[in-house]
This record gives C-alpha cells, structure tokens and sequence, in this order.
C-alpha cells in the first residue's frame, strides 16, 4: 500500500496539488490536520490534472479514476477527484469540519493512529503519543503540527511527521511523506517541495 501523507497545510492548495502528483500513484491520502478544508476543496475538484476528464466519468488517460484504487466501504471520505481511500482527523487551527481527533486504521498489514498531535503535547516530546499508540496496539502513528518532517521509532512503533505542506513548514520549504507498506514492513521517504508552489 502506497500513502500520500501530508499535514499543516494552512491554506496551501496548490501545494497538496504538487505533493500528490509527486507522490502519484497512491492508494490512501492521509491528511494529519490544521487544514481540513484545504483537503476538502482539494478532493472536490472534479476535473483530472493528467487528461482533464471528468473524474466523475472516469480517467481519460488509463486508470478508473487517475489516482488509485477505489475505496467502497462506508467509512471512506473518497470526493469525486480521488475516489481512493482518504483519512481525515482535525487539527487545533481546524474550527469546523466533519472529522475525528484521532482514527485507527489498517494499512498493509500494520495497525495505524492517526492525530495531529496537538492532545499529546508533541511539541514537548512524543512520550504521551507512544502510550496512546501502545493503548490502541498500533504499529505507526501519523501526526503533524510541529511542522517539522521526520520519521522514527520508539519502542517498536513508528512515528511519521510529514512536516508541514505550507512554506511555513520543514524550515521554510513545504513538505510531505510517502510511506509504503508491504506485509507488515513500512517504507518512509520525507519528500521537500523545491519551492513553494503559492
């Protein structure tokens, strides 16, 4: 399973649009707060960036719907654009939107949580995170809102940060992470935009 994470995008459109063609071809989109409608209006777009079809009619230049794999379980967030799997959870600048905390998911044979980060004090250390992941019996967590990229492991549990996919984010450069995950193994690639696309 290929995933597209991204985090802190504070009204940076045009860099999850760049993020995800970069990070093409994914099967999930996991958005880790402080952004929320940035990622609605982005998934809502209706028109393919490679053919410019429709994606509601299908991808003119190959696949069912030029991004992935189409996800038809009832807890999917999949918007016309994608129609592949999408995890949502809010941030502490996300003020209205329709999406949990936290989620747990699974993922290439891997349990995930997934939170922004704020309620766990992640600024200040990830100790609080590492207890809430060993409470759900999750392999990984995913979390933003220090807007710094790295990925590490601490007793036995993965920590992704995609950093930030605003230019306020990875020390001025915006950033996101690419995780694949095969048969319980995960693969991590931190990804820095060359340049701000606003």
């Amino acid at each position: 399973m290929r995933i597209a994470v991204l985090s802190d995008s504070h009204g940076a459109l045009a860099n999850i649009s760049r993020a995800l063609e970069i990070a093409h071809p994914i099967d999930l989109i996991c958005f880790a707060g402080d952004g929320c409608r940035d990622i609605e209006r982005w998934l809502s777009e209706d028109s393919c960036d490679e053919c410019g079809g429709d994606y509601g009619q299908g991808c003119m230049s190959g696949g069912s719907n030029g991004w992935g794999r189409e996800r038809d379980d009832s807890r999917s967030h999949a918007r016309s654009r994608s129609r592949i799997m999408t995890e949502i959870v809010l941030g502490n600048c996300d003020f209205a939107g329709d999406y949990p905390l936290e989620v747990v998911f699974p993922a290439g044979g891997m349990r995930i949580l997934m939170t922004h980060g704020h309620y766990y004090n992640v600024k200040s250390g990830y100790q609080r995170l590492v207890y809430r992941a060993e409470e759900l019996q999750a392999d990984a967590v995913i979390f933003g809102h220090t807007h710094i990229p790295e990925y590490t492991q601490i007793n036995g549990i993965w920590l992704i940060n995609p950093g930030s996919i605003s230019s306020a984010g990875s020390y001025g450069k915006p950033s996101f992470a690419v995780v694949e995950i095969k048969d319980g193994q995960i693969d991590v690639q931190l990804q820095i935009l060359g340049s701000s696309a606003d």
